[in-house]
């Protein structure tokens, strides 16, 4: 027998000209896919575990399987199926049981808006009904070591980070080389109020400056632990760079970002990093957001609450800067959603 060998009911609803799914088809897909796993069970050689990948369709399930069967190793038999609530996994592990094998639980979780935006994209064949999929994400029950599994893990997944966001007067895009000029004159048009609570600023940049910065931004745009930094531009005159709004990915917590942001002087006051950071954070379901500001920067503390941020902490004397001296910084935080 060659393993690692994956079973999935949905490929006993192919045929010749896609997958065709009834009720009665669906219910003998089951059936032979059960069958598969008893004979595959039965000729299992010592060492052999299963791995039952469950969540709801468009959760990630077969790209994680396809990702880690190799890691999972050649005793590794694949269960990859939607069983959202423990009632439907019974039959399964009674299965297994019977051939006393090891059987691990992988739930792959995702935001239904990350899952239904994946099913959109199958085929016509593979797609699952709308109202289906979010009825199955409404059951979801997490696995528990209770129902036989030795062990229980949970995959989170999200949504790539988009690298183009609209709002109504601007455009976020990632880093580019290309935008060297007008970084470097949004740069020195603000350093007025830039010196007052950013450590990194200074009297004038020159192209070269910018260029440099620009080229390592785009690096860690790219690099899964590194700053994801948004340059804003104006809609009305795209050579207009307003600002910049960086996410810095917490080692400490998965699934968050140190928020942080600069604005150009010259456009300061009209609401735009409010309207960006807004669109922003909108993209960011199922993340954790920690931003900190000084106790003197009252208009970014109005603008983090303004994004549903909280103050959670105040670490008293932790900042220092050449304008106002010694100050508290204050964090702030928005809990995933």
């Amino acid at each position: 027998m060659d393993l690692p060998l994956v079973i999935n009911p949905d490929d006993y609803l192919e045929t010749e000209f896609g997958r065709e799914f009834t009720p009665e088809r669906n219910r003998r897909a089951w059936q032979l896919a059960y069958a598969r796993l008893r004979h595959v069970l039965a000729e299992a050689e010592a060492g052999a575990h299963v791995y039952v990948v469950m969540g709801v369709q468009g959760a990630g399930k077969s790209r994680w399987v396809s990702e880690n069967l190799e890691r999972l190793g050649r005793g590794a038999i694949v269960f990859d199926a939607a069983l959202p609530v423990r009632r439907h996994r019974e039959e399964l592990l009674s299965i297994v049981r019977e051939y006393a094998i090891p059987v691990t639980g992988i739930l792959v979780s995702a935001p239904l808006e990350l899952a239904l935006a994946r099913n959109a994209q199958r085929s016509a064949d593979k797609r699952v009904p709308e109202e289906a999929l979010k009825s199955v994400f409404n059951m979801l029950e997490t696995p528990s070591e209770d129902e036989g599994f030795v062990w229980v893990q949970t995959i989170e997944q999200q949504a790539p980070l988009p690298t183009t966001l609209q709002t109504d007067r601007m455009t976020l895009v990632a880093p580019d080389v290309a935008l060297a000029e007008k970084l470097a004159d949004a740069l020195n048009a603000s350093y007025a109020l830039h010196r007052q609570f950013l450590v990194w600023s200074k009297p004038h940049w020159t192209l070269e400056d910018a260029q440099e910065s620009l080229q390592r931004a785009k690096k860690y745009f790219d690099e899964p632990a590194g700053e994801k930094r948004y340059f804003l531009l104006s809609r009305d005159d795209p050579q207009i760079l307003v600002g910049c709004i960086g996410l810095l990915p917490l080692a400490d917590e998965v699934h968050s970002f140190e928020v942080g942001y600069w604005g150009n002087q010259a456009h300061a006051g009209l609401g735009l990093m409010r309207e960006a950071l807004a669109a922003l954070v909108s993209q960011l379901t199922g993340h954790t957001l920690r931003l900190t500001t000084s106790s003197a920067n009252l208009s970014s503390q109005r603008l983090a609450e303004a994004a549903g941020f909280e103050w959670v902490e105040t670490l008293e004397g932790a900042r220092r800067c050449e304008y106002f001296g010694v100050r508290d910084t204050l964090v702030y935080r928005r809990v995933a959603r």
